[in-house]
């Protein structure tokens, strides 16, 4: 496990640019297609492209990039569990979870979300004590009223930003990689970033850490994950305290499909009787028998032992297409297969793995094995809205124009005003749009 990843500050001496803002819903699929490694590992953005609603400046460096994770996590010293539901808890960040030369920089936060991985509870930060160097303390409170904090020295907090900030939020700390040097081609997402005159320098150096430009790929990157992160694991906040956060009934696509839509269970096993079940109640639907599957690394391990026996045992011919190949018998290298009159297109799904995207431990994660069924195709709503797709994204632009992201700049770097520094902020105002919500389905792995 690598833990902490980066760290929160509120300000940075460095240059920024972001291309978020040049986004229109008509010019995403060409973005895509310029930077492809960017967006391998989120689904909803690559659907955005294909029209169901792009740009990061990417550049080679040698130069301080992240050697972890790209995001951060803690862990803290002690157990602490809630008087009541929704009550809020005081826990130390560990040694490991503490970085810089004297240990005095930490990814806690005011205001930004985190998920205990072991438990999926997810916490509000309300309160931070950096006054310790290697013992900074964090006061989390569940974001549901009804759950209580229920916190282990197992327990792994992964940093989710600030995905539902209040209308005119205000400027919280933003998050900083923990850099080290070696070549290779950034990629980014924000929240919020603040930086100062000395930004107007050709190599600037922090905590001995050589930071010139590369926020320029780290923002983007922040604001796509925390983005892709709320439309697909989002769920309901009501119990939002602290400033610049508000309660929000706004779901990603696994909560309303746990609402809404087809749970197969929390301890299938997958075979005949489970693919069985989904064609069945695809037939039941009566919409579609083809599906985008978005699994974690687990089920698809699952997925592939199966097949490998089904097809020595020659029980069952099962079509599977890879890189425009059809009616490969034998190759595990497939993106998709048929079975049972379902054509299911497989994804392992960067956000469903945790250790992947965060440095956690996946094997010990409340999405180890779990696996989500989006039914490709159109529905027919009405006469006057006519035929929709299934699934697509929603989104509010601020100007009128039709930009999909909201860059927003103060300071004397931006001749705002004559403070030497430069803040920049992103916001985008989105959600999902689901028809025939009930054809959408999630499993997981016993």
């Amino acid at each position: 496990m690598a833990i902490p990843n980066g760290f929160a500050h509120p300000m940075l001496s460095l240059g920024v640019i972001t291309s978020l803002g040049l986004l229109k819903p008509d010019n995403l699929g060409d973005y895509i297609k310029l930077y492809p490694d960017l967006f391998k590992d989120y689904y909803i953005v690559s659907k955005e492209a294909q029209g169901y609603i792009k740009k990061t400046d990417n550049t080679f460096f040698d130069q301080w990039v992240n050697g972890n994770k790209p995001f951060e996590n803690f862990k803290v010293t002690g157990a602490a569990t809630g008087g009541s539901p929704g009550a809020a808890v005081t826990v130390t960040l560990t040694q490991a979870s503490h970085i810089g030369a004297l240990k005095e920089l930490s990814p806690a936060v005011v205001g930004h979300f985190f998920v205990d991985d072991t438990t999926g509870i997810e916490y509000e930060a309300r309160a931070i004590n950096k006054g310790t160097n290697n013992a900074h303390t964090i006061t989390l409170a569940p974001t549901d009223n009804t759950e209580t904090a229920a916190i282990t020295t197992s327990s792994v907090f992964l940093w989710k930003g600030r995905q539902s900030a209040n209308e005119a939020s205000t400027q919280l700390d933003g998050m900083y990689k923990d850099w080290t040097k070696r070549r290779r081609e950034l990629s980014i997402i924000r929240t919020d970033k603040n930086y100062t005159d000395l930004a107007m320098m050709e190599k600037l150096e922090y905590q001995n850490r050589s930071y010139y430009d590369l926020d320029k790929s780290d923002m983007n990157d922040r604001h796509l994950y925390s983005t892709e992160d709320q439309l697909m694991l989002g769920r309901k906040r009501n119990n939002l305290q602290a400033t610049g956060t508000r309660n929000s009934d706004s779901m990603g696509l696994v909560e309303q499909i746990r609402e809404w839509g087809e749970d197969l269970g929390s301890a299938v096993t997958v075979g005949d009787a489970f693919w069985k079940s989904m064609a069945r109640a695809a037939d039941a639907d009566g919409y579609t028998k083809k599906y985008d599957a978005l699994v974690q690394s687990e089920f698809w391990y699952a997925t592939e032992d199966w097949l490998d026996t089904k097809l020595t045992s020659g029980s069952k011919t099962v079509v599977i297409n890879t890189d425009g190949k059809s009616d490969l018998k034998v190759n595990f290298d497939y993106s998709s297969f048929k079975i049972y009159g379902m054509e299911l297109d497989f994804k392992t799904y960067a956000l469903f793995n945790t250790a992947r995207t965060h440095g956690s431990d996946a094997t010990n994660s409340y999405l180890e094995g779990q696996a989500v069924f989006i039914p490709q195709g159109n529905v027919f709503i009405n006469n006057e809205a006519g035929s929709l797709p299934m699934f697509r994204v929603r989104y509010m632009s601020m100007d009128g124009e039709g930009w999909i992201n909201k860059v927003m700049t103060d300071g004397g770097l931006f001749d705002k005003n004559t403070k030497a520094n430069g803040e920049v902020s992103i916001v985008s105002y989105k959600g999902l749009e689901t028809y025939n919500i009930h054809a959408f389905k999630i499993a997981k792995l016993a």
